[in-house]
């Protein structure tokens, strides 16, 4: 349950009747540190995956997971052990899409940014202080 409202806003997008695939979301390739996938998600999501990517003097961390009936993707902007902006874009199968920013000063939504950078490795995290 780590991660649970990490997706939560993700539920009620499993409701949505929808096509057969999901547009897709544009991926950051510049500045990537390193990429994980398959991490544990809550809801379940397919081939999942997260990017560290440097920025300047901080860092983002793009999670992008594929549910039944649409992707989302998230971006956590984080310098050293401040959440700098956290939200997430939701496309549907259906092309219509939603997005929400996370309150920083969430408990859950700090303890989720943890969990999640704590996929990567300690050295290359070690770059965003």
């Amino acid at each position: 349950m780590k991660l649970k409202t990490l997706f939560l806003v993700t539920a009620t997008c499993l409701t949505i009747t929808a096509c057969s695939t999901t547009p897709p979301l544009p991926e950051t390739t510049v500045g990537v540190v390193e990429e994980v996938t398959n991490i544990k998600a809550f809801p379940d999501t397919k081939n999942n995956k997260a990017k560290l990517i440097k920025l300047g003097d901080h860092c983002n961390i793009e999670f992008t997971g594929i549910m039944d009936s649409a992707r989302a993707r998230e971006n956590w902007v984080f310098k050293g052990n401040t959440l700098i902006s956290a939200g997430t874009v939701i496309v549907a199968k259906d092309g219509t899409s939603s997005a929400k920013s996370f309150d920083l000063y969430d408990k859950q939504v700090q303890a989720n940014f943890l969990s999640l950078r704590d996929n990567f490795k300690k050295e290359n995290v070690a770059a965003c202080e």
